[in-house]
């Protein structure tokens, strides 16, 4: 729903910057969850810092609880609907299943999603319509999804779909705890997401992203060292509570050298 940080490091989560500022700066995550309460929505605050809504609450009742609160405050919503032309003299035309609709109204708020899933209406056309009008808009990017692996078929045949759990990622300087998922393209998941904007930007450089899995982000090097100092390799896993996901990825990233002498866990 959102996120616990406060203000300015909750403000660095959205992009592009300073788009959002004056929103979330009137509108706090605290008042978010307080306002979530009244609609009978109960939160709590996940170990991510992000917020959910408490087990048993489906995202149908969010959503229902949202729009049953925008109608009763006077709001009208169009659903199924595509955007065909918008006036100076606040007027819309819509259409649907080939018949139009005028509308005139007070305030507008469009939704008329991205360009990533056209089968649900999300196709980017009205881009054109909105450089027609002279309204600027940011190109679409990749955000809040799942990135690029080039894993090869034995892996993917092997782990797909097995989870990486409390683990934390980092690319440059930001590091985010969380979970990950091994997918057939990649990997996704909670902690993935939010550093997709890292990853677009590495590659907007001409950068190859180099992402680190850190498997015990709450044990230090000198920790792990000394659990597998007199280990033996096949031990590893034992040892360090390492499932099968983990040890295959250690084992494809690494040498057999760096392996075997435990250099690997120094790093």
């Amino acid at each position: 729903m959102t996120n616990n940080a406060v203000q300015d490091n909750l403000i660095e989560k959205y992009s592009p910057s300073s788009f959002l500022d004056d929103a979330l700066n009137s509108f706090t995550a605290s008042q978010l969850r307080l306002f979530l309460n009244d609609l009978g929505i109960e939160t709590f605050v996940g170990t991510s810092n992000r917020v959910f809504p408490v087990s048993g609450i489906k995202p149908i009742e969010v959503l229902s609880a949202f729009s049953n609160k925008l109608v009763e405050k006077g709001v009208n919503i169009f659903f199924n609907h595509s955007l065909v032309d918008f006036s100076e003299n606040k007027v819309l035309l819509l259409s649907k299943e080939g018949q139009n609709l005028e509308l005139k109204f007070d305030y507008c708020v469009l939704a008329l999603g991205g360009a990533s899933w056209s089968k649900t209406g999300s196709t980017g056309l009205w881009v054109d319509l909105f450089k027609e009008k002279g309204v600027s808009t940011i190109p679409f990017q990749a955000s809040n999804c799942g990135v690029n692996i080039n894993w090869d078929s034995e892996f993917v045949e092997n782990h797909q779909g097995k989870p990486l759990k409390n683990i934390q990622l980092t690319i440059n300087t930001t590091s985010i705890k969380g979970e990950a998922l091994v997918t057939r393209y990649g990997l996704e998941g909670n902690a993935i997401y939010p550093i997709v904007k890292e990853v677009r930007e590495c590659i907007k450089r001409g950068d190859i992203p180099l992402l680190k899995i850190d498997f015990k982000p709450n044990n230090s090097v000198e920790n792990l060292q000394n659990k597998i100092k007199k280990a033996k390799p096949k031990e590893y896993a034992r040892c360090l509570n390492l499932n099968s996901i983990e040890m295959a990825l250690l084992k494809k990233h690494t040498t057999k050298a760096e392996y075997i002498d435990k250099s690997v866990f120094s790093r």
